[in-house]
């Protein structure tokens, strides 16, 4: 006797039939639609996220942003004094969007608004030429700042603090990372300290300031009398030369010297 197929299917749970290639189709086609919308929300999450830690690793602006030109010449010294070492333009930039959160808009300079002179190519020029950087023009104005073209850097005082900052870089470089201690300058005069006569003579001194090995300042930055009229003035005794006491008094500022 032929057996009957059964009538719910061979599941026996109701009935059932074959899916079309057209509704597989769509299925598949919406289920990467989904996956893909679901990608760019998860993208957009992630640089809001981004955004959001960035922001909230910056420091809140406390302070007042300078508004006036004289209000930006204070903050500049201000800045300046808290960096003894000396800062670039770029740093200066970067720490005025760390402050205020928001970019340094230095002013141009007057003279760049000045009427051009009719008879005279130069003034018709330079009147047509926008300023590179305003904010090293304005730098280059500030009262008791001086200026080092081979690092970029401004530094609070006059040219004599130039060496100064040389030297600390020196004798952190001996101290290796660590806070400089007396006999940090111990370990750096004796490599200065060519004949061992236990103190610098006027080569010996001058081969510090000007050599690749030491501070190697240019005579552009540092002319030849800054570095004799350091040199004389540490060597009270005319003696023709300078201990690392009177070496270190003068990197610290002590005794007013200079």
């Amino acid at each position: 006797m032929a057996s009957e197929a059964p009538e719910n299917g061979p599941s026996g749970g109701g009935s059932s039939s074959p899916s079309s290639p057209s509704k597989s189709r769509k299925s598949r086609k919406e289920k990467g639609s989904s996956s893909k919308k679901s990608k760019d929300t998860s993208k957009k999450k992630l640089g809001q996220r981004s955004s959001d830690i960035y922001a909230s690793a910056l420091p809140l602006a406390t302070k007042t942003k300078p508004e006036t030109k004289e209000q930006l010449e204070r903050w500049l010294l201000d800045t300046l004094s808290q960096n003894p070492l000396g800062m670039t333009p770029s740093a200066v930039v970067h720490t005025f969007f760390q402050e205020f959160r928001e970019p340094l808009q230095a002013p141009v300079p007057a003279w760049v608004d000045d009427e051009a002179k009719p008879n005279d190519e130069y003034f018709i020029h330079t009147s047509r030429t926008p300023v590179r950087d305003p904010l090293k023009v304005l730098m280059s104005t500030l009262e008791g700042v001086v200026y080092e073209s081979s690092t970029n850097k401004y530094v609070m005082g006059d040219r004599h603090e130039l060496l100064r900052v040389h030297m600390k870089v020196q004798v952190a470089k001996v101290a290796a990372g660590v806070p400089v201690r007396q006999d940090h300058w111990y370990t750096l005069f004796r490599a200065l300290d060519k004949d061992g006569s236990g103190k610098l003579n006027r080569n010996e001194f001058y081969e510090f300031v000007r050599g690749e090995e030491f501070m190697h300042m240019t005579i552009g930055d540092y002319p030849d009398e800054a570095v004799w009229e350091v040199f004389m003035a540490l060597d009270d005794d005319n003696g023709g030369q300078i201990s690392v006491d009177e070496l270190v008094a003068f990197a610290d500022g002590l005794d007013g010297i200079l």
